[in-house]
C-alpha cells in the first residue's frame, strides 16, 4: 500500500503534492483589511444588507465587491 501526503492551502483549498507550490498559493492570496465603504439599495428586498462593499486589501489596494 502507498500513502499520499498532500499540503492543502488554507485560503482557497486547492490541494498540492509539492509543499512549496502549496505555500506559493498561500502567500498570493490577498487579505482585506478593513471596510473602506458600503452601499445599501433603497428597496427593502435586500435585507439591509449592502449590495457593493469597498475593501481596503493588504497590500494597499481598494477593491470593490458586488453582490
Amino acid at each position: 500500500m502507498k500513502s499520499i501526503q498532500l499540503y492543502v492551502c488554507e485560503h482557497c483549498g486547492t490541494k498540492y503534492k509539492d509543499k512549496n507550490e502549496c505555500k506559493k498559493c498561500e502567500s498570493n492570496h490577498r487579505a482585506a483589511l478593513e471596510i473602506h465603504d458600503m452601499r445599501f439599495h433603497a428597496c427593502k428586498d435586500s435585507d439591509n444588507y449592502p449590495d457593493k462593499v469597498e475593501l481596503k486589501m493588504a497590500d494597499g489596494k481598494m477593491i470593490w465587491y458586488h453582490r
